[in-house]
């Protein structure tokens, strides 16, 4: 018989929310050299220092391209774990579930029962003496 989910499938969401904190602290730093680097470019006296500075803004800018919209649009560990549910919850499994649960129901219903007319059996006794 095999698992409805699958035990790396659990490991793989355990593990987004480590790569979601790595892609927001990377696309922050991302940020900040992004500015960095185009202050360096626009108040540099020197062609060269201009061309450095327009290089680095230029990679910083694409990373930045790149890592942002992941940390936007890659799903988080709750969204991945509805996702999960989701997909597993069909009419069937409901229709089945309605039938087993209306079974064990009805049992709970008969304990519930069973102990309250012993529990009331054990009572009288006790209020006939005391009269």
């Amino acid at each position: 018989m095999e698992p409805i989910i699958s035990p790396w499938l659990i490991y793989w969401i355990n593990l987004l929310g480590n790569l979601q904190v790595l892609f927001f602290v990377s696309s922050i730093i991302l940020l900040l050299a992004c500015i960095i680097s185009l202050v360096c470019w626009k108040s540099a006296y020197h062609n060269e220092d201009k061309k450095d500075g327009r290089m680095w803004f230029k990679r910083c800018f694409i990373l930045l391209l790149i890592v942002a919209p992941i940390v936007c649009f890659a799903p988080g560990r709750t969204t991945v774990i509805q996702m999960l549910v989701a997909k597993n919850i069909t009419y069937e499994r409901v229709d089945k579930a309605l039938v087993a649960g209306k079974g064990v129901k009805d049992e709970l219903k008969k304990d519930v029962i069973d102990i309250l007319s012993s529990i009331n059996k054990k009572e009288e006794p006790k209020e006939s003496n005391g009269k």
